[in-house]
């Protein structure tokens, strides 16, 4: 038996404060839920979910909790509007996992797709609409907090929790805020409303990120896509692990921890947050106007409150996340569109190739050379930096070429 399912079926591994304080919680018998159902939305961006607890969640986590929140303690006695002091959270991604304790249904293949945030903080009574540091944990209950859910920065916590782990989440309590349905306290400090962590299997691996570009997020009026059936837009990849790919950035940006990027796709606009992770101080990834492919967590979290139809952004951990983007139309792969990857289209003009093979001039990816790999060229025409030896002609010369060399080689084949 995997070592995962083994310690689904042990509830014991719930560190001695939890088991002492619900002993009479049986969490074998407690449901599991799909992260889609606890994320389902109304039309109007508000929670679907019924408020059902307890319930249990299984997921891949995405992300080492201090490259996101700081959990350094910081308890005040008094309230001080706002000073959340440590916090720290969870994103967990679905995964189907056929034939396990959480696939109740043996007609059908397990389907689930999405992720949930769980989060903790120390001052809940800076809150304003609380007001009252009696919710507040001080340095110690923090740190024991920390500790009792295996997280970075909790006493004697030697390995915390960390991206790749697959877990079980144990909910007593949550709250839909800002777009999505949080696992949290409902910034309570009352024991009854904790929510626990069980680590399945230590690194069992991320999941593959998917690749997007912004069409699939916003629309061409830059307006965010709000789907509340969860099939497209920000809704299908909140809470995951996504690449947005062959975006730039249009003005300066300071590249540095704790700061937003704004990226676009000479279209569309969109968040990149920085977080704080310090492989980001210092150094300037990418200069303006440089194309890239950035991996990170799509997030939610609308100013606008409850009911929120808008606000998503990428979180992007660590500079790793960060690689030069493939030029669109660029065959021969010198970094810029131009005559030589005309030639490439026109020297396998009507072949079939493997698709996906860049050299061969199937930019579409369909397997054969035509108009669609043309178009790819055509529309990118002089983008990127051109070689020292490339003479570049204006746009309307170049579709005079391109008109005159296709209908030579169509004549040639007619």
């Amino acid at each position: 038996m995997p070592r995962w399912m083994t310690a689904i079926l042990i509830s014991t591994t719930i560190l001695s404060r939890s088991v002492v304080a619900f002993a009479d919680t049986d969490w074998n018998t407690v449901p599991y839920i799909t992260h889609n159902e606890y994320q389902a939305v109304n039309a109007d961006g508000s929670a679907a979910y019924d408020g059902t607890f307890p319930v249990r969640l299984v997921g891949v986590v995405l992300n080492n909790t201090e490259d996101w929140l700081d959990p350094t303690p910081g308890y005040t006695s008094s309230f001080v509007a706002w000073a959340m002091g440590g916090q720290a959270e969870v994103y967990f991604q679905a995964i189907n996992l056929d034939g396990t304790a959480w696939d109740t249904d043996t007609t059908s293949a397990f389907d689930d797709h999405g992720g949930t945030a769980a989060w903790i903080g120390q001052n809940y009574g800076n809150r304003p609409f609380i007001g009252d540091p009696a919710f507040n944990y001080t340095d110690a209950q923090w740190t024991s907090e920390l500790a009792r859910l295996g997280l970075y920065g909790g006493d004697g916590v030697t390995e915390p929790l960390r991206a790749g782990d697959l877990i079980e989440v144990r909910i007593r309590a949550g709250l839909h805020y800002a777009g999505k349905y949080n696992v949290n306290e409902q910034h309570s400090i009352d024991p009854s409303l904790d929510f626990e962590i069980v680590v399945l299997q230590r690194g069992y691996g991320l999941p593959d990120a998917t690749q997007i570009t912004l069409s699939d997020l916003k629309n061409a009026d830059n307006s965010f896509i709000f789907d509340s059936t969860r099939q497209s837009g920000g809704e299908l990849y909140q809470s995951t692990l996504v690449e947005l790919q062959d975006v730039w950035i249009e003005s300066t940006a300071t590249w540095q921890t704790d700061s937003t990027l704004v990226v676009t796709d000479g279209v569309r606009t969109f968040d990149v947050q920085l977080c704080l992770n310090d492989s980001f101080d210092g150094t300037e990834l990418f200069a303006v106007g440089e194309h890239f492919n950035v991996t990170g967590i799509l997030d939610q979290a609308a100013s606008s409150g409850v009911y929120s139809t808008d606000g998503y952004q990428l979180l992007v951990m660590n500079d790793d996340s960060f690689s030069a983007a493939a030029l669109i139309g660029d065959y021969n792969k010198d970094g810029f569109v131009g005559i030589d990857d005309l030639d490439v289209v026109l020297s396998h003009w009507n072949q079939t190739v493997t698709p996906g093979d860049m050299l061969s001039g199937d930019g579409s990816g369909d397997g054969y050379v035509g108009l669609d790999d043309l178009d790819l060229v055509l529309n990118n025409w002089n983008v990127g930096t051109p070689p020292n030896t490339t003479v570049v002609p204006e746009p309307a010369t170049a579709v005079f070429l391109l008109t005159v060399s296709v209908g030579a080689l169509n004549r040639r084949r007619s």
